[in-house]
């Protein structure tokens, strides 16, 4: 009996371990239970990615609707198109005007004829008459002179006519600096004056210094008078006065 008790206590540490291997093999079986949900866990999880790749696809899908965003940005596109309108609103309106309903008119007086050889004191004022036969805003007055005596300038001015006489103050003025070369150059107005039809103005050349006058050697005559101060004039006649008035009329 003694000797059976001790066998049994022998043999009882290698039961304990065969128990504890079993047991461990029972939770890596357990561990395969849970692998398997854990797996259909990672399954789920994998359907998770699934759904972070519907994620990235709606993602993918927003991209896309910035893309078409951007391309409705090319709302750029759609601006571009507002803004060839405008372009073309722009183009209209750089077509003489035709866009605010202006069209440029050119009332001269002696333009083809050749310059004379008189020469246009500096401290004189002459003052031209012009009776428009059509209404428009004068923009520019041109005269041909040239060959200053030195570096100057011409001072034009626009006056109304009260009793065949000019009178102030002036409507509009404009300054040029004369080049030395012979030829039409003028000055634009501030501000522009509005000539009415059958109305007669009177417009100013005002050298700086001695210049060429700026008539023609023969041609229309055109009435004007002359000064050494405004308002004091000395003779009234007419010459061939090489001018140009430029503006816009409707």
């Amino acid at each position: 009996m003694v000797a059976m008790t001790n066998l049994i206590l022998r043999r009882m540490p290698m039961v304990l371990a065969v128990a504890a291997l079993a047991s461990a093999c029972g939770d890596d079986d357990a561990g395969g239970n849970d692998a398997a949900p854990d797996d259909g866990t990672t399954e789920g999880v994998g359907d998770a990615d699934g759904r972070e790749d519907s994620d990235a696809a709606a993602d993918a899908d927003a991209d896309g609707d910035a893309e078409a965003d951007v391309e409705d940005s090319d709302a750029g596109g759609d601006a571009g198109s507002d803004a060839e309108p405008d372009a073309a609103d722009g183009t209209g309106d750089g077509d003489a005007g035709d866009g605010d309903g202006c069209s440029p008119v050119d009332l001269s007086f002696n333009q083809g004829g050749t310059v004379g050889t008189a020469v246009a004191g500096s401290d004189a004022i002459y003052v031209i008459s012009v009776t428009p036969g059509t209404a428009f805003d004068l923009h520019r007055v041109e005269f041909t002179t040239g060959e200053p005596s030195s570096a100057g300038s011409v001072t034009v001015h626009v006056y109304a006519d009260v009793d065949g006489a000019p009178s102030g103050p002036a409507l509009g003025v404009g300054t040029f600096a004369v080049d030395s070369a012979i030829g039409w150059q003028g000055a634009d107005l501030e501000p522009p004056v509005l000539l009415e039809a059958a109305t007669t103005v009177w417009v100013s050349f005002e050298p700086g210094v001695d210049l060429r006058m700026p008539q023609a050697a023969s041609g229309t005559g055109v009435p004007y008078t002359w000064g050494f101060s405004f308002g004091e004039w000395i003779f009234s006649g007419e010459a061939f006065w090489m001018l140009r008035l430029l503006g816009c009329g409707s």
